[in-house]
């Protein structure tokens, strides 16, 4: 049993439609163990500079169901980190489930990495 593309598209098209302020951008699809997997990536606008914050949902077709689901997600935005999190898991407590993103510069020293020089930025394995 599995899905027809138009039912997963329609189902990738609702996760996406949840998002209005993500601009969907890519995509990488593949096959694991006879499912349909596809991530999704996109832009949020920062209103402060001219960056823009990333969006990246794996959605994955269910094992013997006609149906798929959000299996994660991650985001680069504050401000959206939370609403994206409660858009996609409505049913589950954000406070307890929810992770934010923090920046690399703290735990790797690798020449091509970004780095900016923030006091709040936090390092692996810092509490929430």
């Amino acid at each position: 049993m599995s899905l027809t593309e138009q039912q997963f598209n329609n189902i990738v098209e609702d996760v996406m439609t949840d998002l209005p302020f993500v601009r969907w951008d890519r995509a990488v699809e593949w096959v694991h163990e006879r499912r349909k997997c596809l991530n999704i990536f996109g832009w949020i606008e920062r209103e402060k500079d001219s960056y823009k914050d990333f969006v990246l949902i794996g959605i994955y077709e269910i094992e013997d169901k006609e149906e798929a689901d959000v299996q994660f997600h991650g985001t680069s935005s504050k401000k959206y980190s939370k609403e994206i999190h409660k858009r996609l898991f409505p049913n589950k407590d954000a406070e307890e489930m929810h992770n934010d993103c923090f920046r690399l510069e703290k735990n790797f020293d690798v020449e091509n990495l970004i780095e900016i020089q923030e006091d709040t930025n936090k390092k692996i394995g810092d509490s929430k």
